[in-house]
C-alpha cells in the first residue's frame, strides 16, 4: 500500500513537473514571439526614420540648390545694373568733358576779344 501511495506521489510530481516544463515553453514562445515583434516594429520605426530623414536632406539640398539659383540670379541681376550705371556716368562724363571743351573756346574767343579790346582802348589813349 505505501509503495502504491509512493508510485502515485510520484507520479502525481513527475505530471506536476510536466505541466510546469509545459507552462514555462509556452511562456518562452510567447516572449520570444513578443520579442520578435517588439524587434520588427523597432526596425520598421528606424527605417521609417531613416525614410524621413532622407527625404528631409533631399528638401533641405533642393531649398540650398534654389537659394543658390536665386543668389546667382541676384547677383547677375546686381552685376547688369552695375554694368548700366558704369555705362550711364561714363556717357555723362563725355558730355561733361564736351561742355567743359566748349567752355574752354567760348573762353578762348573771349579772352581774345578782351584781348583786342584792351589793345584797341591803349591805342585810344
Amino acid at each position: 500500500a505505501n509503495e502504491a501511495r509512493h508510485q502515485q506521489e510520484m507520479k502525481a510530481s513527475e505530471d506536476r513537473y510536466q505541466q510546469e516544463m509545459k507552462e514555462i515553453r509556452a511562456d518562452m514562445k510567447t516572449n520570444e514571439a513578443r520579442h520578435q515583434q517588439e524587434m520588427k516594429a523597432s526596425e520598421d520605426r528606424q527605417q521609417q526614420e531613416m525614410r524621413e530623414f532622407r527625404e528631409e536632406m533631399k528638401a533641405g539640398e533642393a531649398r540650398q540648390q534654389q537659394e543658390m539659383r536665386e543668389f546667382r540670379e541676384e547677383m547677375k541681376a546686381g552685376e547688369a545694373r552695375q554694368q548700366q550705371e558704369m555705362k550711364e556716368f561714363r556717357e555723362e562724363m563725355k558730355e561733361i568733358r564736351a561742355e567743359l571743351a566748349e567752355i574752354k573756346a567760348n573762353n578762348r574767343v573771349m579772352n581774345e576779344k578782351l584781348d583786342r579790346l584792351t589793345e584797341a582802348a591803349m591805342v585810344v589813349r
